[in-house]
């Protein structure tokens, strides 16, 4: 058992006397250390200091491979994949095939319930034409709107001849 690093249990409580809560969370008031050792072993449990309070430290029996196993799981199910962003870059000149696939990629990571970065690169004299671009990206767009939802087009300078042309898109709840 691999045991949580700020986790007081068994013999490493330094107290002599603690306050025991047994497994059921029935509360048994002050006992010796030895003898709150001697019911958990009893009962193949461990000895866990909850708190430290002064003069007696708060101590329950429990199954302590049972908790950690507990928490890992629900670590777990929060790291979700659903909280991932994936992104896919185009350029202003990319071909319109090209363009479909990429389509059809971002399709799969919303239906994945992914949220999608999608952005269209500027280079050199593409930068000029920043309103031509802002366009297409909305047009773009258009092939999304029954599967997504998005705040704004954002512009943001990557380099010193850079332009990146960025929406974050996130899947439609469907009901």
């Amino acid at each position: 058992m691999v045991k949580d690093k700020n986790s007081i249990l068994n013999e490493e409580i330094k107290y002599e006397y603690i306050i025991l809560i047994d497994e059921n969370g029935k509360n048994i008031g002050k006992t010796k250390k030895s003898e709150a050792l001697f019911r958990a072993s009893e009962k193949g449990l461990d000895l866990w200091q909850i708190s430290e309070t002064s003069p007696f430290p708060i101590c329950k029996i429990v199954n302590y491979g049972k908790i950690l196993y507990d928490q890992n799981k629900k670590n777990k199910n929060n790291h979700s994949h659903h909280e991932e962003t994936k992104e896919i870059k185009i350029k202003y000149k990319t071909d319109d095939h090209d363009i479909k696939i990429k389509h059809n990629k971002i399709l799969s990571f919303l239906e994945d319930h992914y949220k999608v970065k999608y952005s269209m690169l500027l280079i050199g004299r593409e930068c000029s034409m920043y309103d031509l671009a802002y366009q297409k990206m909305n047009n773009l767009l258009s092939d999304f709107v029954d599967y997504a939802e998005w705040d704004k087009i954002q512009k943001s300078s990557v380099g010193f001849d850079k332009i990146s042309i960025s929406v974050v898109m996130k899947p439609k709840n469907k009901k």
